[in-house]
């Protein structure tokens, strides 16, 4: 059986280097797929427009930008806080004078026997009765608590809360309080409880922000600004009438096109280690073991497109015709293949402009729109990691593999009947040797009878 099995043994051999023909297929691409990651660092222009944001007096605007903000310098002078609304109903007026609420449950009599109690956010919003509702049931009773119409206005669901507070520390005066959820006049809240009802009300109206930038005046329904000047926001702390007023600056932000092209370097590298680890032959392999590739380099072809594409350098700009050496970005390329950056090289690039460049938007290995590094890559493995050149390759190899099996398991159903054939003959031989042994013996003592019947 150890000479049947040699055909199954070989196969298996021939399955076991596919198999580690596909993981290190897999291998090889996620090292291209890290590449990728740090070429798009390279070739996103946000990454080198980072801006950073300042405020004379942050007690009054505060400011954030985002990548590409305008660069400059802002006076804000005016500044009026957006303002949502605030009703405080402490009581009810009768001859002059006031009564307050005395405890949370305190009845008032709504203004209006016919709605009652009616609410509404801005003058278009719709008008919500607690008397009257359109199912023309009563919601709430023409006496109710304060409580009810607390517990009515948060049932509703609309840009406006409602709450019953004690205004001592006695809880001997309470107070019915309705705020406004939104800032800006559109979302003022108007309720029929004011003092011309007969309640006593402090109430303060919704209000939108108003500030002047540059001489030009402005006004907004929040506090929080992104739509005056490009990339900024700015967030209003406080009124300010002051004459000087409050200067944003919108400067340009560090630096960190060292970094993305330090991590490209590194991602590169670790591509061409790994591929020459995989296409090594044992007599120049550090290792002393022979690659998964060192018979079929040319699987791999794709490695030395991205070796050749990555040594053109970069172009730039709305036309891409303007260009950058690797040379001229810090990247020192060796005979062997291996990336290195040359921090004074560097230096000089960056002194030369090498953010603003590259904040253009750039493009490694680029012959046209269609034909560039970043392009051939995301053909080769997809744009989401999965479909492309690359994937077909590991498909043909999984199919291999699947016919290898197939080959397998008819190999050993084959070496299953040989060798139950084998055991079969075996039984036979087996029982014949003793029928022979058991007639040798009978053989045997018949004779030796016969001797000892001749002897006496």
């Amino acid at each position: 059986m150890k000479i049947e099995k040699k055909p199954l043994e070989t196969l298996q051999a021939k399955i076991t280097t596919k198999e580690t023909v596909i993981s290190d297929l897999g291998t090889i691409k996620s090292k291209v797929a890290t590449f990728q990651d740090a070429l798009d660092e390279l070739e996103d222009p946000s990454n080198f427009e980072n801006t950073t944001s300042s405020s004379t007096d942050s007690s009054v605007i505060q400011a954030s930008s985002t990548s590409g903000a305008l660069l400059g310098s802002y006076t804000i002078t005016d500044v009026v806080m957006a303002t949502a609304t605030k009703t405080f109903l402490t009581g009810t007026i009768s001859a002059g004078s006031t009564t307050k609420f005395s405890s949370n449950l305190s009845t008032v009599t709504l203004p209006d026997s016919t709605n009652g109690f009616t609410i509404q956010i801005g003058s278009l919003g719709t008008i919500y009765k607690s008397i009257g509702s359109p199912n023309g049931e009563s919601v709430l009773s023409a006496t109710p608590t304060i409580t009810d119409i607390a517990d009515w206005v948060n049932s509703l669901g609309i840009d406006a809360s409602a709450s019953v507070v004690a205004v001592d520390t006695d809880e001997t005066e309470w107070a019915l309080i309705i705020r406004g959820k939104e800032t800006g006049s559109d979302y003022d809240v108007i309720t029929n409880l004011d003092a011309s009802s007969s309640f006593a009300v402090t109430n303060v109206n919704a209000a939108d922000a108003a500030f002047t930038l540059d001489g030009i005046n402005y006004t907004r329904s929040s506090n929080s600004i992104n739509d005056v000047i490009n990339g900024v926001t700015l967030q209003l702390m406080s009124d300010d009438d002051s004459v000087s007023g409050t200067t944003i600056s919108v400067m340009q932000g560090t630096d960190n096109s060292q970094t993305i092209i330090e991590d490209l370097i590194t991602a590169y590298n670790d591509l061409i280690d790994t591929y020459k680890t995989l296409t090594a032959n044992s007599y120049n392999s550090d290792s002393g073991e022979t690659g998964t590739f060192a018979n079929n380099p040319t699987m791999l072809y794709f490695v030395n497109e991205i070796k050749s594409r990555f040594a053109t350098g970069i172009v730039y700009g709305t036309d891409a015709t303007d260009t950058i050496s690797l040379g001229e970005m810090g990247i020192y390329l060796s005979v062997d293949g291996v990336a290195s950056f040359n921090s004074e090289d560097f230096e000089s690039a960056q002194a030369d402009g090498l953010q603003s460049k590259l904040a253009e938007g750039a493009y490694m290995g680029y012959n046209d729109s269609d034909d560039y590094l970043n392009y051939y890559i995301t053909e080769l493995i997809g744009s989401t990691g999965s479909g492309g050149i690359f994937a077909d390759i590991v498909v043909n190899e999984q199919e291999a593999v699947d016919g290898l099996y197939d080959k397998e398991d008819t190999l050993q159903d084959r070496l299953t009947s040989i060798q139950n054939n084998y055991i079969t003959q075996y039984s036979a031989l087996n029982a014949l040797l003793y029928q022979l042994s058991i007639t040798s013996n009978s053989l045997t003592s018949a004779l030796d009878a016969l001797s000892n019947n001749n002897n006496n």
